[in-house]
């Protein structure tokens, strides 16, 4: 069918994408829908941990500041989709989200996805072994905590050696490099798991470190 738009454009179109809205204009509608998640104005506003700063070029590039104090470019249609949520800080794990929460509430010192160990590192890469959860105790020492996800424990069927190859990395790998690590300069490690109640596991080892938590509310 050959149409007209209501910009004036004439365009053909199939009859059932017309009848069934799949084609809703000559493609003015989806440039418009584009330019307005591009260069709005999203100044001030904040999307899951990240709030926007200020446009850094004419593509979409903002800079935002995260929820834990660091600046961060990344583009805006990604943010407001959701697709980027944090600098980074919260990684994309669920677990680790509400872990990172937790800590938070609590006013925990700690640091995530980092790595302030010079001796903790890949020695077939060389390059430092990042960490979930380094938690400065009370009286000074730091203690470690890593979040094991599904993928350290499982093997995925199908199309997935991707996947699979990342977590038999991770169990062969990374987290044995980890253990002997911190086993052999004294430095208190602990494993939670994607299986178990990973908050409550998270308490009893704040607990046992000497953190006074609040009684009225543990939850996130």
């Amino acid at each position: 069918m050959l149409c007209k738009c209501d910009c004036g454009n004439e365009k053909s179109v199939r009859l059932d994408d017309l009848l069934s809205g799949m084609t809703k204009s000559c493609g003015c509608l989806r440039r418009e829908t584009t330019h307005n998640i591009l260069f709005d104005d999203i100044t001030g506003k904040t999307y899951n941990e990240l709030t926007a700063v200020r446009p850094i070029d004419n593509f979409g590039k903002w800079l935002f500041r995260c929820s834990c104090g660091r600046e961060y470019v990344a583009l805006a249609q990604n943010v407001k989709r959701g697709m980027t949520k944090s600098c980074g800080h919260i990684g994309g794990s669920y677990a680790e989200h509400t872990m990172f929460q937790f800590l938070t509430n609590h006013n925990i010192p700690f640091e995530h996805g980092t790595c302030p160990f010079d001796g903790l590192v890949n020695p077939d890469t060389n390059h430092k072994l990042y960490l979930d959860f380094v938690i400065t105790r009370p009286d000074g020492i730091k203690i470690v905590v890593e979040h094991q996800g599904s993928q350290h424990f499982r093997v995925v069927t199908g199309n997935s050696a991707k996947w699979n190859e990342f977590g038999k990395q991770q169990r062969e790998v990374t987290d044995s490099i980890k253990r002997d690590y911190f086993f052999e300069h004294g430095i208190p490690f602990y494993e939670t798991r994607y299986d178990e109640d990973y908050l409550l596991h998270l308490e009893n080892i704040l607990i046992e470190n000497g953190f006074q938590l609040n009684n009225e509310d543990k939850g996130v």
